[in-house]
């Protein structure tokens, strides 16, 4: 009976510290304007690159957009968790080019730093450049 009673209390200990974090959570993108309901109901698509996929985009009529990355970069790494988990505007295409692959991507372009972002439009032709790595500028970049 004893061992029952521990394993109730904790479910209802667990319980209780994700009901505070989630609380919490709310709370505080409720009070702070960096969590703005834009970014809390993203819906673009985000990709790997390839012709196909860049090929959809044109057809499905989207703002695209190319992130430059490579595995051994953390940054890239910590970028693209963000993207991911936080979206990007409705009606987007995001392709993550990996970047030793996209040799003639890099060159087209004018490509030399991992993290970089572009936007291209329709025709493939450069919009705006951004190689800071960060998540509002590039959501920025896709409005």
């Amino acid at each position: 009976m004893k061992k029952i009673g521990m394993i109730i209390l904790s479910f209802a200990l667990i319980a209780g510290i994700f009901t505070f974090v989630l609380v919490n959570n709310q709370a505080y993108c409720a009070d702070n304007t960096s969590c703005s309901t834009s970014q809390l109901s993203q819906t673009g698509t985000i990709i790997s690159y390839t012709d196909t996929a860049l090929q959809e985009a044109i057809y499905k009529g989207d703002k695209i957009g190319f992130l430059f990355e490579a595995a051994r970069c953390a940054n890239c790494k910590l970028l693209k968790e963000d993207l991911l988990a936080k979206g990007i505007p409705s009606g987007s295409t995001l392709l993550i080019v990996d970047f030793d692959q996209a040799q003639e991507l890099r060159t087209k372009y004018g490509i030399k730093n991992l993290h970089t972002f572009i936007r291209i439009d329709q025709d493939l032709n450069l919009i705006s450049k951004d190689e800071s790595g960060e998540y509002e500028k590039i959501i920025k970049l896709f409005e």
